[in-house]
């Protein structure tokens, strides 16, 4: 695919520690720059976190704000009397649904100047929504967003379902951008052979009691990785999000009263560190999609241990890969953890072909869906 003459503007605003946001940035302006000039709307981006999704060599929208800063009112100004120097504006991955009043509300003067671009002449993209709990207000937003912009792509079918009926024909499912870099794990899985009788623990930071059930935060916590260590060697407590860190510091300390072979560690912004970690592991168990999904590609049994109330975007993406028996759902799961895992453990081979078919066919999908939409 050849590059033209357009300009696109890539609206980068994430959590800036965070090796899931970085993955998912970096594939897609990745992708991007390949159709198009990109420019980086750079506004409270550190420029670390810049260089690592976007290179050295980046276009930055401050350096002309009134020709690239979709966040400046200089760039309204000047459009309103001259046609916007740029050809398309793409919003940044995010999990867009709740039911905060005021939230829906910032959400709606999104879509009121996504409504100005489209008539200015600018293609508007958004990809990588997920949504939670919509208030009727919110929903309406959101599907109205989904016929305005030119091209809205939700994670999930059921993301797509909370869209008010006339939106669905103008949104597509895309389950993750981080499959755009199917083809790089699958190489770093046959270059790192080795697979070692590890475990991988990586839980997020914000699940445990009042934030969720009683029964979740003990259940994740503490009885599954007590629980679950039996099975290995070596034990690894990663975390890929900075504000993970005390949690999996916390069930280091944890499994080291009944295990001899436990580490913890951080990484949050070099992929291939990333990758040594996770690529000889035998079994990856966390509630963390970007801890999962990279797993997955790189060939690993990656069981994702939560719940559908509190973890709805892992849940549905793994129905929709066709991998439920790799759903431990700690709020209905009646079968006990260890009796749960031996099994999965003695179909190991069965599970690792289904992830590498499902996997490869949806990184397919995802390329035709943007080179479809978005050239």
């Amino acid at each position: 695919m050849s590059k033209n003459n357009n300009v696109f503007v890539y609206s980068l605003a994430t959590q800036h520690e965070n090796l899931g946001d970085l993955l998912i940035n970096k594939e897609l302006v990745c992708f991007l720059n390949t159709v198009a000039t990109v420019v980086i709307e750079d506004k409270g981006v550190p420029d670390d976190f810049l260089y690592s999704v976007a290179g050295s060599e980046a276009v930055r929208a401050s350096s002309n704000v009134n020709s690239f800063c979709v966040k400046s009112k200089g760039f309204y100004l000047k459009s309103l009397f001259t046609k916007p120097f740029i050809d398309a504006v793409i919003l940044s991955p995010g999990h867009l649904g709740d039911s905060n009043a005021k939230r829906s509300l910032k959400k709606f003067f999104v879509l009121l100047t996504v409504i100005y671009l489209r008539l200015r002449g600018v293609k508007t993209i958004r990809v990588g929504v997920s949504f939670g709990n919509l208030s009727l207000f919110a929903s309406f937003i959101e599907s109205l967003s989904a016929l305005i912009f030119s091209f809205y792509a939700v994670r999930d079918e059921a993301s797509k379902s909370k869209l008010l009926a006339f939106s669905h024909n103008h949104c597509v499912v895309i389950p993750d951008l981080s499959l755009l870099a199917f083809d790089y794990f699958k190489n770093k899985s046959q270059v790192i052979a080795s697979v070692k009788n590890k475990l991988v623990l990586s839980f997020r930071g914000d699940r445990r009691y009042p934030l969720s059930s009683m029964q979740y935060s003990n259940l994740l916590y503490s009885d599954i990785p007590i629980k679950a260590v039996k099975e290995f060697d070596e034990i690894l407590c990663y975390s890929q999000v900075s504000f993970d860190s005390d949690e999996q510091s916390k069930i280091q300390k944890l499994l080291e009263a009944v295990h001899s072979n436990v580490s913890f560690v951080e990484e949050c912004d070099n992929l291939d560190n990333a990758v040594s970690y996770l690529c000889d592991a035998k079994v990856v168990i966390s509630n963390r999609l970007h801890v999962l999904l990279p797993s997955l590609m790189l060939s690993t049994l990656a069981i994702f241990v939560g719940s559908k109330a509190m973890d709805s975007k892992i849940y549905d993406i793994y129905n929709d890969f066709g991998l439920s028996d790799l759903i431990y759902d700690v709020e209905t799961c009646t079968e006990d953890f260890s009796v749960y895992l031996s099994r999965v453990l003695n179909d190991n081979d069965k599970y690792l072909d289904i992830i590498d078919t499902q996997l490869q066919a949806q990184s397919k999908l995802l390329t035709s869906l943007l080179n479809k939409h978005i050239n």
